[in-house]
């Protein structure tokens, strides 16, 4: 008796033991051909990793978070508090830019939303935050890159997140109860990335039909 339980545990063991063998493999079949399509395609190869790497880390570390209710400063002075534009609003999305971001990031994407903002339905549903103290820089973005909308200065300080430190233009999608979702950070030599983030951004909160 003991002797057939014995043959049957040992059975059950190798039984288990094939089937983490075939997941096992499966596995590594998957992720061989996912390493031989990115060695095929060595334009993108590393560069694209390291940005889908780098935005997942900063969705781990910034999505959830509060936004201050930072003062907007219009071009004519007028100051608007935060949760007040927010008022009436579900979502927008935030881009951020700063005359001390890398220019050629800050351009790529201010001028892929002045070409996609119709398209997406992005025109109303946009809120450009910047820093410049220089109203002629600020005058050339929004006339150049032929923005949907003003950009508004912050008023005092900085947004107070860890993105600030960066050097980068990001962006995410704020919602009317002030909690940062999507958090992004484009990048210029992989294009296709903030292409795809823009679509989805539109589709999921901004498209009517």
């Amino acid at each position: 008796m003991k002797r057939n339980i014995s043959v049957y545990i040992v059975g059950i063991l190798a039984l288990l033991l094939l089937s983490v063998n075939m997941i096992t493999l499966q596995k590594y079949k998957t992720l061989k051909k996912y390493c031989q399509e990115q060695i095929a395609d060595k334009s993108i190869t590393g560069q694209k990793e390291m940005a889908l790497w780098v935005n997942s880390q900063i969705a781990f570390s910034v999505n959830g978070m509060k936004m201050p209710n930072i003062l907007l400063k219009e071009y004519n002075g007028v100051t608007i508090p935060l949760e007040e534009y927010m008022k009436g609003r579900k979502e927008v999305l935030v881009v951020r830019v700063n005359e001390l971001y890398c220019s050629d990031c800050v351009n790529f994407i201010l001028q892929k939303i002045g070409r996609l903002s119709k398209e997406l339905n992005l025109d109303e549903n946009i809120l450009l935050i910047g820093s410049y103290q220089s109203s002629t820089a600020r005058r050339y973005l929004e006339k150049n890159m032929k923005l949907p909308s003003t950009v508004f200065d912050i008023e005092n300080g900085d947004l107070s997140l860890p993105l600030e430190e960066d050097g980068f233009p990001y962006c995410f999608l704020l919602s009317s109860d002030m909690t940062i979702l999507h958090a992004f950070i484009p990048d210029k030599a992989v294009p296709d990335l903030a292409n795809n983030y823009l679509k989805n951004i539109s589709q999921r909160y901004f498209q009517t039909n």
